[in-house]
């Protein structure tokens, strides 16, 4: 299981692994012992594909919905995209990227009043940037302008 995370990105409690099209549902013994032999083929699955085929479905019914709809909608795609990010199901999966780049155009300004958002963003950013950090800390604050007069622009 370590192998096949560190091969495919997949963490253990995401890994399906399936042989002549029957999931393994245990590991606790050798391939050998639950019948796979040397050349036998076993694919491996993120376990969060059902939620990535789910997420492309709500997100056409948001193209097709009326106006009244979407927000609901938008709301139900947003938490399943959020779900398989958090799963680093694209870190599995990097050829949906630019998928899920181009749903973004759809589901985008439902998020954009929605600081958390913003901050989720930032988070996500710099725990690339420093992976390995013994400490991070992130702190973003949002705090309405002081302005005097009419403002235009």
């Amino acid at each position: 299981m370590e192998r096949i995370k560190s091969l495919w990105k997949i963490d253990e409690q995401y890994q399906r692994l399936f042989h002549n099209g029957n999931q393994i549902l245990r590991l606790n013994s050798s391939l050998k012992k639950i019948g796979i032999k040397n050349d036998n083929e076993i694919i491996v699955k993120h376990g969060m594909l059902s939620i990535w085929e789910e997420f492309l479905s709500i997100v056409e019914l948001v193209e097709g919905a009326q106006d009244f709809n979407k927000p609901g909608l938008a709301k139900k795609a947003i938490k399943n995209r959020n779900q398989l990010i958090n799963a680093n199901f694209f870190g599995a999966y990097s050829k949906f990227i630019p998928t899920e780049k181009n749903t973004r155009q759809v589901i985008a300004h439902f998020e954009d009043n929605d600081d958390t958002k913003i901050k989720d963003a930032a988070s996500r950013f710099f725990d690339v940037m420093y992976e390995n950090a013994e400490n991070p800390q992130i702190k973003i604050e949002f705090r309405q302008k002081k302005s005097k007069g009419m403002q235009v622009g």
